[in-house]
């Protein structure tokens, strides 16, 4: 789920280790810390998502529970129903951190089946029945994968092949 605006910021924190192969040395560790001042969000309504096939993702409106208030969702199938994030404006050669929103919920499939497209192809199992567990621009976020843009796009793809309702927030 995404929103096509850029946000504001995100900090981020944690260290860094270093270690030899010297079983007397001792480890190093170097604190980082740096802030994300400009990305991407794609609302499941907004310019950039897409139902590219099929006709069984529906679109629910006005709850509070999904980013932007609404959702596409749809029960599980044989992955003949897709849909689909196209970023596209971004640096070739640039390794992006794709994330993901929905709410969880025991009908939802524990194995939804996103499929990040760059300048490779990786497909990530989701437990979309678990709430996501990461924070960033004023929602919560599931961190799917890194990928670097190729042709300046990243796509993001989700199709109901799975065992249990998908949603695309």
């Amino acid at each position: 789920d995404y929103d096509s605006e850029l946000e504001n910021t995100t900090d981020f924190t944690g260290e860094i280790y270093f270690s030899t192969t010297d079983v007397t040395a001792p480890r190093f560790s170097l604190p980082v810390q740096g802030t994300v001042t400009d990305f991407q969000v794609i609302d499941n309504d907004a310019a950039g998502f897409s139902v590219l096939s099929g006709s069984d993702f529906q679109l629910r409106s006005r709850d509070t529970q999904y980013y932007g208030d609404d959702v596409h969702f749809a029960p599980a199938g044989q992955g003949s129903n897709v849909v689909q994030w196209e970023f596209s404006g971004l640096t070739n050669g640039v390794t992006y951190l794709i994330s993901a929103t929905w709410a969880g919920g025991e009908n939802r499939a524990t194995n939804a089946p996103y499929r990040i497209i760059g300048s490779t192809t990786i497909n990530v199992p989701v437990n979309q029945q678990l709430a996501p567990n990461g924070t960033g621009g004023g929602s919560i976020w599931q961190l799917l994968a890194p990928i670097t843009a190729q042709n300046g796009k990243v796509r993001v793809q989700l199709s109901d092949n799975a065992n249990g309702w998908v949603a695309a927030d």
